[in-house]
């Protein structure tokens, strides 16, 4: 996985931890990034499973390290 993909990771990650913290605050309903993230590093690195895990991972417990609730 190239370096400019862990900053757009962590740039997405920065980018919905507000929308998400609010979300989770009113309704108490935890909104998953699964599919957009699979979305965007599909398109960025193609035909490079690996890293789309990477990808995945770093923006999954970017969020969850911002979060208070967790």
């Amino acid at each position: 996985m190239p370096i400019w993909a862990l900053i757009v990771a962590l740039v997405i990650a920065l980018v919905y931890v507000v929308p998400v913290g609010m979300i989770q605050a009113v309704t108490n309903r935890q909104v998953g990034l699964n599919v957009i993230t699979e979305l965007v590093v599909g398109y960025m690195l193609p035909g490079k499973p690996v890293a789309m895990m990477l990808f995945k991972v770093i923006i999954t417990q970017a969020r969850f390290q911002t979060s208070i609730s967790y």
